[in-house]
């Protein structure tokens, strides 16, 4: 919109009714681009451009930027000589010189237009603007234009009064326009990213781009902002200039008024200078007509952005922001937001200057703390507890306070799943309580991190436990139970032998145990137990168990200690449910999942309802929700730095991978390269099943050799059975029979479950039981199981697992091991080529398409497969067309639609086109025959 009053300005000036124009706004708002660009267009019409640019330097002789002009105009008649005074009285002799130049430029400009660019007026001494403002009477019926830039509007006013000047003042940048910047220049943000920079800067273009540059160098972009930003170097000098150009008076009230904040009232400003309102009311005015604050109500004002505040704060002594945050703090208390306690700790924090003072700042953290926790803002708890760490040496703060300080850091970090360094914390606080000799402060420490996966964390956590046990009392059972339920927790997820799975039970027995005899029936000691027991679930019976688990965690109700029990009590429930194939039950569970999510707020929760949600989206063939899902579960999981859950993005991510066909170069190099460095058998099985899919049969053989001898040593736990299948269908694709006998005997106590969980799902384990049934030549078994998988994916709706059960099947009947039913095969493999190609499964599509052409022409009837054309056709009568209606759209005869369908209904052994629609629809639907 500027831009275009200005190119209407030269567009005038080019048809005779040139004039002046000027461009306002602070620094950094782009009036110089603005005017730059603009010039620069006018140029290629065919207009003269001259440029002059006043100085702040105090040396500066008079009439500086139109000398410049002139000096450029000197080819064309121009001389800087003409402002030289005549001789005469000064007021005459000015006049007089200003004349002469005034009508040189006219001269100039009706020869060809003349365009003068003027910037930095705001420094322009007297005698400039007064030729500003002659030239500006003369300039109207002319081919001349003045365009100048200021960061002063009333300062060119003031002198420049009589002329007609178009006045166009520059606003910042909207938050949709900062957001449009940062995909420009940085890509894809974290969704807060526009607005927070648009707090910081007003929409300063200058500042906007120079604040971006400066999160660049240490911040990523997909992450939340930071709580605080370092100010650019630039930013902060512009902002010093502003400022200093006031008086030392409205420079102190705007120092104490920082210290308020972003907003203040002038009550509020009065008792941080012990002044009267009507005292300081004359200074804030003066800072409102310089711009740096605005009028946002009666006796209201804000800063005109956060950086501004931020250089009037930076300009304070040390001496003067601890007395005015003092006396804030005390005004605060004393008026009815003294409920808000993080206000009243923020002063007094920076208000600290000896171990009194940060002591009360201490305690004003510890309440600020408190009440962001009870609220679920873990991020502010964090806050506060750091700040009262950084005061505890000034504060000489007793060793037990500081320990306190530390586990309360610990336990706000874990609630956002700041593990690593929740790890930290709760090891320092272990340590302050080992010195002390405090049980129960380090009963806490051991029992910060819970439920986290991961060999290296859980390792620290028995150690913990450990330490803790050794100081607790053996008569203090509910406290011990709670310890020992934690460290059996930790032995299991570091250990996978058989005798330390003994010992875990064992532990695990123990607690439970403990919590029974406590005398307080302590809910939390159960509810560790049971976190144990289904840590331990194994077994064909384990999805039922976990049912019933998470069943009795949800009957403890909200368990102040654990909060997290209302995550692992649905958790569970839909791990059993999916499992066990009862889909219903298990998307009410995601319901009331998500309902916990959104009443927490918590990522833990909001990280478990996603993969939980990707593995629903896998169970339905819905891969790019699921690859979606799972990597905004990612996001979650970088925020908060556990490896472990990132891991779970990957899971996810090779699967779909797997089953659509669209292998990544750089996740198969890193896949190989993460086998060959990691022994375990789960990621042995992964790793191996997922190269093999991506066309690396040597590299996944020679896994699988490094997992065989394994399996039949593989503990008891929820990966056992998926293991087992991943490696006896890649043996029996490598004809490794022994393998396969190995894997069959693991796996067949499961056949009437699914390999699903919120980790993900594969389907019912009949159909890798199918498979290695087949490679023994076991041909009625695979048959059973087989016909038992497509029965099973069918019931809970896997479209993505039906069409591999189909594919497995036909391919069992077209073998020798299925007695040659060519017609059965070519049945089953057309509804996995029809679910395949629907789903975007390109390697079942592409195996199910060669297993047809490999039955052309073999069934016992003599009649050969359907042909391309054929299928085309089923397909539009199974869509509901009518032979016209088909030739229209393939652009053939009606003939020749009747010959094909004749053809194709004897080749089916169908009657009539009604028959076929039905046999398109089966197919369609992922149906086949029985």
């Amino acid at each position: 919109m500027e831009r275009g009053e200005l190119e209407d300005a030269v567009a005038a000036a080019l048809d005779g009714h040139g004039g002046v124009a000027m461009v306002s706004g602070v620094a950094g708002i782009g009036k110089t681009t603005l005017l730059t660009a603009v010039t620069a267009a006018a140029s290629e019409q065919g207009v003269r451009v001259l440029r002059g640019r006043c100085s702040l330097d105090a040396g500066t002789p008079a009439l500086w930027p139109w000398r410049s002009v002139l000096r450029q105009g000197r080819r064309f008649g121009l001389d800087p000589r003409s402002l030289d005074a005549v001789e005469g009285p000064p007021p005459q002799a000015r006049f007089l010189s200003f004349a002469s130049t005034t009508n040189d430029l006219i001269r100039a400009a009706r020869r060809q237009p003349l365009l003068i660019l003027l910037d930095d007026l705001q420094w322009a001494d007297e005698p400039s603007l007064r030729l500003l403002d002659h030239i500006a009477r003369e300039a109207t019926g002319t081919h001349l234009l003045v365009l100048g830039g200021t960061r002063d509007p009333s300062k060119v006013s003031a002198v420049v009064r009589g002329a007609d000047i178009r006045w166009i003042p520059l606003a910042g940048w909207d938050v949709a326009s900062v957001a449009r910047f940062l995909r420009e220049s940085v890509g894809p943000s974290d969704r807060s990213w526009p607005a927070y920079v648009h707090h910081l800067t007003g929409g300063n273009p200058l500042f906007t781009r120079e604040v971006i540059h400066e999160a660049k160098r240490g911040w990523s972009f997909n992450e939340p902002p930071p709580p605080e930003l370092t100010m650019p170097e630039n930013v902060r000098a512009l902002l010093h200039d502003r400022l200093a150009s006031l008086s030392p008076d409205v420079r102190q009230v705007l120092g104490a008024a920082s210290v308020l904040g972003e907003d203040f009232t002038l009550s509020f400003l009065g008792m941080v200078l012990d002044l009267s309102a009507g005292a300081v009311a004359g200074h804030v005015r003066d800072a409102v007509e310089a711009g740096i604050v605005m009028s946002t109500g009666p006796q209201a004002f804000r800063f005109e952005h956060a950086l501004t505040r931020q250089a009037a704060y930076d300009a304070c002594t040390d001496a003067q922001s601890a007395m005015w945050h003092g006396r804030a703090a005390r005004a605060v208390l004393g008026s009815p937001a003294r409920a808000d306690a993080g206000r009243i700790a923020g002063h007094l924090v920076r208000a600290a200057v000896d171990a009194l003072t940060a002591t009360q700042a201490i305690d004003a953290c510890g309440v600020a703390a408190s009440r962001a926790s009870g609220r679920g803002d873990h991020e502010d708890a964090i806050r506060w507890h750091g700040r009262a760490l950084e005061l505890a040496e000034l504060a000489q703060l007793p060793v037990e306070r500081q320990a306190m300080l530390l586990l309360g850091l610990a336990v706000s970090e874990f609630a956002v799943l700041r593990v690593d360094s929740a790890l930290r914390h709760a090891e320092a606080s272990m340590d302050l309580a080992e010195i002390l000799g405090h049980a129960d402060l380090a009963a806490q420490a051991a029992l910060v991190i819970r439920g986290v996966g991961g060999a290296a964390v859980n390792q620290r956590v028995g150690v913990l436990c450990r330490r803790a046990l050794a100081l607790l009392p053996a008569d203090d059972l509910a406290l011990r139970g709670r310890v020992i339920a934690q460290q059996a927790m930790a032995i299991v997820e570091t250990t996978d032998d058989i005798p330390d799975a003994l010992a875990r039970r064992a532990a695990a027995q123990l607690a439970l145990e403990a919590a029974q005899l406590s005398s307080d029936a302590d809910v939390t000691a159960t509810a560790d137990a049971l976190h144990l027991q289904e840590r331990l679930a194994a077994g064909p019976d384990s999805g039922s168990v976990r049912i019933r688990l998470g069943a009795d965690l949800a009957a403890l109700g909200r368990i102040r200690e654990r909060p997290e029990a209302v995550i692992w009590a649905r958790l569970w429930r839909i791990d059993g449910f999916l499992q066990t194939g009862a889909v219903a039950a298990a998307d009410a569970e995601i319901a009331g999942l998500a309902g916990v999510a959104d009443d927490l707020g918590w990522p833990l929760a909001r990280w478990q309802l996603l993969r939980a949600r990707a593995a629903r989206a896998m169970l339905a063939g819905r891969f790019a929700e699921a690859d979606a899902l799972a990597q905004e579960g990612r996001e979650v999981a970088e925020r908060c730095g556990d490896s472990s859950m990132i891991g779970q993005y990957y899971a996810y991510r090779l699967d779909v991978q797997r089953k659509t066909g669209r292998f990544e170069p750089a996740d198969v190099s890193m896949v190989a390269a993460l086998a060959e460095s990691d022994p375990r058998p789960i990621l042995l099985a992964v790793a191996a099943e997922y190269l093999h899919a991506a066309g690396d049969v040597e590299t996944a053989q020679t896994l699988l050799a490094r997992l065989a001898p394994q399996v039949t040593e593989l503990p008891a736990n929820i990966q056992q059975p998926a293991i087992a299948a991943m490696a006896g269908e890649l043996a029996a694709a490598f004809g490794d029979r022994a393998t396969v006998q190995a894997c069959y005997r693991v796996l067949e106590p499961f056949a009437q479950l699914y390999n699903a969980s919120s980790n993900g799902y594969r389907g019912a384990y009949a159909r890798p039981l199918g498979v290695m049934a087949m490679c023994l030549d076991d041909g009625p078994v695979a048959d059973a199981y087989l016909t038992q998988a497509r029965a099973m994916e069918r019931s809970v709706g896997a479209r993505a697992e039906t069409a591999l059960a189909q594919l497995a099947h036909a391919q069992l009947c077209a073998s020798g091991h299925g007695r040659h039913d060519h017609d059965r095969a070519r049945q089953l493999a057309r509804a996995a080529l029809r679910l395949a190609t629907k789903l975007g499964m390109n390697p079942t599509r592409a195996a199910a398409t060669d297993l047809l052409r490999r039955l052309d022409g073999l069934d016992s009837a003599g009649h050969s497969g359907l042909t391309a054309r054929e299928r085309q056709i089923a397909t539009l009568v199974g869509d509901g067309l009518t032979n016209r209606q088909i030739s229209t759209q393939l652009h053939v005869s009606e003939r020749t639609v009747e010959s094909h369908l004749r053809n194709l209904t004897l080749k089916l052994g169908y009657a009539n086109r009604t028959q076929v629609a039905t046999w398109v629809s089966r197919a369609e639907l992922g149906d086949d025959p029985p």
